[in-house]
């Protein structure tokens, strides 16, 4: 009877956990999440990281158009900054995926990233990215990978790359299994752009399409 007692009781405590989520977003499994940012409007927007129950450690984010939008200040909620990366699964990365969906593309803004530091490995897909702003990353901090594939990029501003830091990550700094410490980049058009800060840049593998000026 006792046995039958605490499984109910169980079964009760987890059905009463709801998962939420904010406008546009959606709930994949665990503590993954989908958004489609370029269905948002001005309501909606900037996502709203405390509407996400449980919090975000893999977030997709459909984008198409201007990041962030005109007139917005940034694309994720300040409240993204205080994320708590010690409830995170420690078998997966904190990752942040901007996705087009082989059609669209984007003009990113610089501080496009601002509040998102605990993301460790980031990825643009399937977008045609009309420029690289001038320190497009800085906000992202340490990653453990960084990659953008398929598509295209248009325009490099010369300091687009300054402040990126891509680095195989330690146990000081949210250590993961697998670490890469590693930057792919992989379009659809043959891109060639020469570094001129190339030590801002922490690499331990090639970068694919890309070429650096002695």
């Amino acid at each position: 009877m006792m046995l039958r007692l605490l499984v109910a009781s169980l079964c009760f405590v987890a059905a009463a956990r709801s998962i939420t989520a904010p406008a546009q977003c959606a709930h994949v499994t665990d503590a993954e999440f989908t958004c489609d940012y370029s269905a948002m409007d001005a309501g909606e927007r900037p996502i709203d990281f405390t509407a996400f129950d449980p919090k975000p450690q893999q977030l997709h984010v459909t984008v198409n158009g201007i990041v962030p939008y005109i007139g917005d200040t940034q694309m994720f909620s300040s409240a993204f900054s205080g994320i708590d990366t010690a409830t995170f699964d420690s078998n997966d990365p904190a990752s942040l995926t901007l996705d087009c969906g082989w059609s669209g593309g984007i003009f990113l803004s610089s501080g496009a990233f601002a509040n998102m530091s605990h993301v460790q490995h980031f990825s643009i897909r399937n977008c045609g990215l009309y420029n690289i702003p001038s320190e497009a990353f800085k906000e992202l901090g340490n990653l453990d990978y960084f990659k953008i594939e398929n598509g295209k990029i248009d325009e490099v501003n010369i300091n687009a790359w300054m402040s990126l830091n891509v680095e195989r990550l330690t146990s000081d700094s949210h250590a993961i299994p697998r670490n890469l410490g590693k930057i792919e980049i992989s379009l659809h058009e043959t891109f060639h752009y020469y570094f001129t800060h190339w030590s801002a840049l922490q690499h331990e593998e090639s970068y694919g399409g890309c070429s650096q000026r002695s």
